[in-house]
């Protein structure tokens, strides 16, 4: 299934044809998921490289899991967003102790 013009298509289905190799439904989910999580990210770190680093690591493990995905188990997007506040919550961890 070719996401060639559906930008109105769920998350869950993008991620799913992303996970089967299709390179415009990885570009739609990361226009669609990016922005937001960079925003979230930068709210929580105050710092716009490391909340830039943080999306880049949530968006790589959102690659690295679309095989596995569970169709109707969660949100796509709640689950970006859980990873992006565990990364950053280590971040801020790891600053706080050095």
């Amino acid at each position: 299934m070719a996401f060639t013009t559906d930008k109105d298509a769920p998350d869950d289905a993008l991620l799913i044809a992303f996970a089967n190799g299709d390179g415009t439904a990885a570009r739609i989910l990361i226009a669609r998921l990016a922005p937001r999580l960079l925003a979230f990210a930068t709210r929580m770190l105050s710092d716009a490289a490391e909340a830039e680093d943080v999306v880049q690591e949530t968006l790589v493990r959102l690659w690295k899991m679309a095989p596995d995905w569970r169709q109707g188990e969660a949100k796509v997007s709640t689950w970006a967003f859980r990873v992006a506040s565990n990364l950053a919550t280590d971040r801020l961890r790891k600053d706080r102790k050095s």
